[in-house]
């Protein structure tokens, strides 16, 4: 789900609870014009706020799932699975989700997560015609398994629906960019990166990042404080590359 539609159907949510709460005060009497205009209100956004919260509720449901795919316990694992196909059967007899899990490419060999992060900032670079492309290990959660590979499967590998910012930056300040990047090793915010092999401090650079790195990430928004979005968003830029392989 995109994260605009997302807000959209929140913001929708949120105001059916509160015409709720507003039918059931003493002030707004039974049979006023503000009662009835309240309950139409209430009626028209009911559907969206149930599909809504069902979506929220299944979302949860695979996470936990999911989840317990990764236990130790063999037992665990096993469940997990049997509630990931559980939950997965249920979303795709819905239509609002049956796109999820239609086929988008096939792999022939398994894709890991630190080869996926580093093919996308990869496509990240060609995408933004730009000198070099990070983006934080924190964007990649799964790798892709061998075989079909499906929406859902890259919604779980890469979460966010990221969009491609570019920053002209001079080689000293990319140097400290990379250089920040280095000392973040080992965290969520160490990145993947693709880069020239050496940086020339007397010549510019066009740097491509993501809108969490260089609007939210401590330390790098500073360095990107300039970065102008592309509309280029990032998972679809994955979901062609694979496509294409």
């Amino acid at each position: 789900m995109k994260e605009s539609i997302r807000q959209r159907l929140q913001k929708l949510s949120d105001r059916f609870e509160e015409v709720g709460r507003l039918l059931a005060t003493d002030e707004v009497a039974g049979g006023s014009q503000q009662f009835r205009e309240l309950s139409m209100e209430y009626a028209r956004l009911q559907p969206l706020a149930e599909r809504f919260g069902r979506y929220h509720g299944l979302e949860r449901d695979l996470a936990a799932a999911r989840d317990l795919q990764a236990d130790p316990d063999a037992g665990m694992r096993t469940l997990g699975e049997e509630e990931v196909g559980d939950v997965q059967r249920e979303l795709e007899a819905d239509p609002k989700y049956a796109a999820l899990f239609e086929p988008i490419a096939k792999l022939s060999a398994p894709l890991s997560v630190d080869a996926l992060g580093q093919q996308t900032v990869e496509l990240m670079r060609r995408a933004a015609n730009a000198d070099l492309a990070l983006s934080t290990v924190s964007s990649f959660r799964q790798p892709l398994a061998p075989g079909t590979v499906t929406l859902e499967a890259l919604h779980a590998a890469m979460p966010y629906e990221n969009e491609v910012l570019v920053a002209e930056m001079s080689g000293t300040e990319v140097q400290a960019l990379l250089a920040l990047a280095e000392s973040k090793r080992g965290s969520d915010s160490y990145a993947y990166i693709a880069k020239p092999a050496t940086i020339d401090p007397a010549r510019s650079y066009r740097v491509a990042t993501t809108d969490f790195m260089g609007r939210v990430a401590g330390g790098y928004r500073e360095l990107f404080k300039d970065a102008k979005g592309t509309g280029v968003k990032v998972r679809e830029e994955v979901r062609r590359w694979l496509a294409s392989q």
